[in-house]
């Protein structure tokens, strides 16, 4: 008989992550444990996260039934990943890792963040991800086969509903890319060359471009590439300097535009994409990593920095159709619906593993004390 106390109580890093408070929103049987404080950052900034530190681990063992692991290791060496998977498990501590990124969008080289990845999915008592895909890349590079959960609904199920889009028969339809801070991932003056040639060959009314960055590009020796190519756009570009936005000024941005450009040269799963289906916004995106397989229609090819001419412009022209047709407000309730059973499931998926995970930690345990 199970002895598990309730609810669970999930350190999850982060917790404080859009896509960990959609999965456990209406979970029950579930305490999500606020993210510690981090020294000298402003209230709710995550990272980098106390917890870990081994140091942590043993001091607050006792608050804690489980960690999930998503997001935030990128700072540790792969032996400081390992010295913290070895702490909890010396201090009896369940581990469970959903992959999200196979291939981090921060940095160029890989083989760090592939080493850190394949240390915690090895420690794991349960390991997750979001497609069939990178269920299989996981598979292949550590032996584990991860659990597939879909990724859930972005945004609250009133604003889905909300989303609703009138048929554009005629007029541009506006197509935005934005290039934030520009990641190590981001792609640069020749994806903005690439939309602008791709706008163009369709025509001023067919779709416009317009082009985002984070303001902090402009200043002397941040990007000079970019920063050139900003001052000099035509004007027939819109160009918008912004500060940083957070989720909800993010989720306002998309919903201005009709299509949203993913600029990502490598990646493996995307958010955006679930805001932009969320959200009525068309996604037009590359096919790197698992994009295709979270209902991406419209993608383009790479080469190298530059995407490839024929595809892009094939992906942009299907992209501005299906704007056209607008979202009604039947289908945005459909897909509100729909977004709320699948959400519903994937939490509920997360508390069978949960609950499975503390269980078999806790059968250890008693193992543990009656062979002493």
């Amino acid at each position: 008989m199970s002895t598990r106390r309730h609810p669970v109580r999930v350190l999850s890093l982060p917790a404080g992550h859009a896509y960990v408070r959609s999965v456990l929103a209406g979970a029950s049987g579930v305490e999500l444990l606020p993210d510690p404080p981090v020294p000298g950052a402003p209230a709710g900034q995550w990272w980098p996260s106390p917890a870990w530190d081994p140091q942590w681990v043993r001091a607050h063992r006792t608050e804690v039934d489980l960690v999930h692991v998503h997001f935030g290791f990128e700072h540790l060496a792969p032996a400081q990943v390992a010295d913290w998977t070895d702490t909890l498990r010396r201090v009896g501590l369940p581990l469970v890792v959903t992959v999200h990124d196979l291939d981090l969008p921060h940095a160029v080289e890989q083989d760090d963040h592939r080493a850190r990845v394949r240390l915690l999915v090895e420690a794991a008592d349960a390991v997750l991800t979001l497609t069939p895909g990178a269920a299989d890349r996981i598979e292949r590079a550590t032996g584990r086969r991860a659990v597939v959960v879909p990724h859930p609904a972005m945004e609250p199920r009133e604003h889905i509903e909300e989303a609703v889009r009138a048929p554009r028969p005629e007029g541009p339809v506006l197509v935005g890319v934005h290039l934030k801070s520009l990641r190590a991932n981001a792609g640069r003056t020749r994806l903005l060359d690439g939309l602008l040639a791709a706008t163009d060959a369709l025509g001023p009314a067919a779709c416009r471009l317009e082009v985002t960055l984070h303001r902090e590009l402009l200043r002397p020796g941040v990007a000079g590439d970019v920063a050139a190519w900003v001052r000099d756009a035509p004007e027939r570009v819109d160009v918008r300097a912004v500060d940083p936005l957070d989720d909800a000024a993010f989720s306002t941005y998309l919903q201005h535009l009709d299509v949203s450009v993913l600029p990502h040269r490598w990646g493996t799963h995307s958010g955006w994409v679930e805001q932009c289906h969320d959200l009525g916004v068309v996604p037009l995106a590359p096919s790197v990593g698992h994009l295709a397989e979270q209902r991406v229609e419209h993608l383009w090819a790479w080469e190298g920095e530059r995407p490839e001419p024929a595809s892009l412009r094939t992906a942009l022209e299907g992209a501005v159709t299906a704007a056209r047709a607008g979202r009604s407000a039947e289908q945005a309730r459909a897909w509100a619906d729909h977004r709320a059973r699948e959400t519903e499931a994937v939490g509920r998926a997360h508390v069978a593993v949960y609950e499975q995970v503390v269980d078999e930690q806790a059968a250890r345990d008693r193992a543990a004390r009656e062979a002493s």
